[in-house]
């Protein structure tokens, strides 16, 4: 055929009247699909296709080191999900597509190193698998999946409100890894119905990414999920789920402010991280780090491993239920409670009271570097009810409101708080009251003078009684 590297396709053009620019190959896809009538449209040069096409079952478009652009093909079909893919790019393949487009009942579309690009209107599509870019894509299919494989997949949601993902009346569609490769999501994505996050041995990158879990509540599966670019996840009235390990990179802000959140893996935050209602059944890892939760609650299996620096701020209530005492580590970090639709907060506690031991009732016991409650109110109420009495280590607390010797900010209802003295002179050392009982005291006694120091005492006095006689005399 001859060599021309543009082509103009007119709509409606039989496919025996294909011009130069675009071969045709029956037989060339192979033998394994069991069906003589197969084959492949190889594009190598630049072909245009203007209006609907319709593409005979087991036909592909096969693209590499060409470009065809699809201005509004509106519906192709193929055979069945079982058959050829309608579209197979290779490297420097380019398909661009414009207006309104739906490739229904076809195989995952490979992408090995190529480009998709749909840039106005819808893109409704069942599967794409490979490495290389899309861009456009509106719809993902009840049952689709997009899966990065052989190197990095860069998925771009950006065309209008961006892409649904499942079938509101079928099923869901996942969004998926494999091993040695890397899953990069940009632009905006809302679940029609539950589906999966899968790193599958690779990694899941939200890159400037808005996940909208809807009503459902998708799942993040184990595996490595990394913050790349600030992000959002959110919803209405579902959440999210997650065994992954997902990391915040450092300088980037995770905002899930909107959204429920159960961690059942791995969080860790380097960054700037605002989350909604969060529930940590596993493990909160910062360093340095900013988070801010609506309401933090910590189930009996949880930790948070946090380090010099870092801030956890609270607008609701804080309930600690863990038991993981050896694993909890907070005595550099700082804890404030913020106000939002009140200024009074539930604080549970999850420490045991060893009294005024210092060192030792500090020591794997869920105490806290900082406490800051500033404007507030706090309940106290007991979380671990596996101790032997309950109680809060602090190094430091600021935001009290005393009056002479009561904290009237803070109900202790039975529960003590402990300071250091050293950390907090304003106090004197004093032991205060809580409302409706408990207190704030230090944590250890006050230190009694040694031996010698009262010898020396009593020999002044001894000295000073004789210097008065001999003044008598």
């Amino acid at each position: 055929m001859g060599g021309r590297d543009h082509v103009e396709w007119v709509a409606g053009m039989a496919w025996n009247e294909w011009p130069d620019g675009v071969e045709y190959s029956p037989g060339t896809y192979g033998n394994n699909w069991g069906n003589n009538n197969y084959g492949l449209i190889n594009v190598t040069g630049n072909t245009t296709i203007n209006g609907g096409i319709s593409v005979p079952n087991y036909y592909t478009f096969n693209i590499t080191n060409g470009t065809l652009n699809l201005n509004n093909p509106g519906t192709l079909n193929g055979f069945n999900t079982s058959s050829p893919p309608l579209f197979v790019l290779g490297a420097g393949g380019n398909l661009n597509i414009s207006g309104n487009t739906s490739l229904g009942n076809s195989a995952p579309i490979p992408i090995n190193g190529g480009s998709i690009t749909h840039t106005t209107g819808t893109f409704s599509a069942n599967s794409f698998i490979g490495n290389g870019s899309v861009s456009g894509v509106t719809s993902i299919v009840g049952g689709g999946n997009v899966t990065a494989s052989g190197g990095t997949l860069n998925f771009n949601a950006n065309v209008g409100t961006g892409a649904t993902l499942g079938s509101s009346s079928g099923s869901g569609a996942n969004l998926n890894s494999s091993a040695g490769s890397i899953l990069d999501l940009a632009g905006t994505y809302t679940y029609l119905n539950p589906g999966f996050i899968a790193p599958n041995g690779g990694v899941i990158q939200f890159d400037g990414a808005t996940i909208n879990a809807g009503t459902w509540s998708p799942t993040l599966n184990a595996g490595t999920i990394n913050v790349t670019n600030n992000s959002t996840l959110t919803s209405t009235t579902g959440g999210f789920n997650s065994a992954a390990h997902l990391t915040i990179n450092n300088g980037e802000t995770l905002n899930a402010s909107g959204a429920t959140f159960t961690n059942n893996g791995t969080v860790a935050n380097n960054g700037t991280a605002t989350w909604g209602n969060f529930t940590n059944n596993g493990t909160y890892i910062s360093d340095p780090s900013t988070q801010t939760f609506n309401n933090l609650t910590v189930g009996t299996g949880g930790t948070i491993q946090a380090s010099a620096g870092d801030i956890y701020q609270v607008i609701g209530n804080f309930i600690n239920n863990s038991t993981q005492n050896a694993q909890w580590d907070t005595t550099q970090a700082a804890l404030a409670f913020l106000t939002g639709n009140t200024s009074s907060h539930i604080f549970a506690l999850a420490g045991a009271d060893y009294g005024q031991a210092g060192e030792l009732g500090e020591t794997n016991n869920f105490t806290w570097g900082q406490l800051d409650i500033t404007g507030q109110t706090l309940n106290l109420s007991d979380g671990n009810t596996s101790n032997n009495g309950t109680a809060l280590y602090v190094e430091q607390i600021l935001g009290l409101s005393i009056s002479g010797d009561d904290i009237t900010n803070i109900f202790g209802n039975g529960f003590n708080i402990y300071y250091d003295p050293s950390l907090n002179l304003a106090l004197n050392g004093m032991t205060y009251n809580l409302e409706n009982g408990g207190v704030l005291t230090p944590d250890s006694p006050a230190p009694v003078p040694e031996p010698v120091t009262m010898m020396l005492f009593g020999t002044g006095l001894v000295s000073l009684a004789g210097l008065r006689l001999r003044k008598k005399e």
